[in-house]
C-alpha cells in the first residue's frame, strides 16, 4: 500500500486541516500560547504525575507492612474510624470471630458485625442480638 502524505491545504486564524487522501479532512488543534509554554505545561503535568504515582507505591508498600506487622501479633487486633466502621484487622481477629469474618469489609460496621456474629453464634455470651450492641462493646451502641 503507498504512503500518503498529509497535504496541509488551508491555514485560518485556529486550526489547519490536514487531508490524506481516501479520509475525510481533520481539524489539527491549534495549542494555546506558544509551543515552548505548553511544553513546559506538559512536562510539570508529567513530572506531577509520576510523584503521584510514587506517593502511592509508597503508600501501598506502607500498608503491606503495617498489615504484615499486626498479622504476627498473637492477639486479635482490629482498627475502627470514628464512627466504629472496619479499617484494618489483622488473622487473629479473624480467626477468632471466624464465624462472622465474612463480614470484615472495610468500611463496614462493626454494629452489624456484631449482630451477624451473636446469630451465628461467635459471642456465646451474648443472649440476643439486642444485647450485642450494650457492653462489652460501646462502639457498638445504636445511634
Amino acid at each position: 500500500m503507498p504512503k500518503f502524505r498529509p497535504k496541509k491545504t488551508r491555514q485560518g486564524k485556529h486550526a489547519a486541516i490536514t487531508r490524506i487522501p481516501g479520509r475525510p479532512a481533520k481539524p489539527i488543534p491549534k495549542l494555546s500560547g506558544s509551543g515552548r509554554r505548553v511544553a513546559v505545561e506538559i512536562g510539570e503535568l508529567v513530572r506531577k504525575r509520576a510523584e503521584a504515582e510514587a506517593a502511592i507505591a509508597d503508600a501501598r508498600k506502607s500498608h503491606e507492612r503495617l498489615r504484615e506487622a499486626i498479622d504476627i501479633l498473637p492477639q486479635g487486633i482490629v482498627f475502627l474510624d470514628a464512627d466504629g466502621r472496619y479499617i484494618l484487622w489483622n488473622k487473629k481477629y479473624a480467626e477468632i470471630y471466624n464465624r462472622s469474618s465474612d463480614q470484615f469489609k472495610p468500611g463496614a460496621r462493626l454494629q452489624d458485625t456484631i449482630r451477624v456474629g451473636v446469630e451465628r453464634g461467635d459471642y456465646p455470651e451474648a443472649t440476643s442480638p439486642a444485647n450485642a450492641t450494650s457492653r462489652p462493646w460501646p462502639m457498638a451502641a445504636s445511634s
